[in-house]
């Protein structure tokens, strides 16, 4: 089943008891969301962004100053990762990355955006 988020499609690779794995193809930019209770990679195969990501402070109920990354063919490949529970967002277009989850539920299913 294929998997749609805006102007984001996801392909299902492969499914366990404790892994989710998804090709992901993204058109326009991911807005700021969090994923409670699911600890995400993400592995850029392809594209140009800046990928960010911030902390929730558990004493304020805010998240904390985010920080950012920009992907480019020098960041293919490598692994970022997400937290249960932080928040997460992509800028700039278009990107190709994999997104493996530590549960079997697609990301777009657990899916909360701020």
């Amino acid at each position: 089943m294929i998997h749609r988020v805006n102007n984001c499609f996801g392909v299902p690779l492969w499914k366990s008891k404790r892994r989710f794995v998804e090709l992901w193809f993204c058109f326009s930019a991911v807005m700021p969301h969090t994923h409670p209770g699911q600890h995400v990679e993400i592995i850029p195969l392809f594209g140009w962004s800046t990928f960010s990501r911030a902390e929730p402070d558990n004493w304020t109920g805010r998240f904390k100053a985010a920080q950012a990354l920009r992907i480019s063919p020098r960041k293919w490949f490598r692994g970022f990762s997400v937290p249960a529970g932080w928040l997460h967002w992509f800028t700039g277009a278009p990107l190709v990355f994999l997104n493996i989850t530590n549960t079997a539920q697609s990301a777009a299913e657990n899916l909360v955006y701020s």
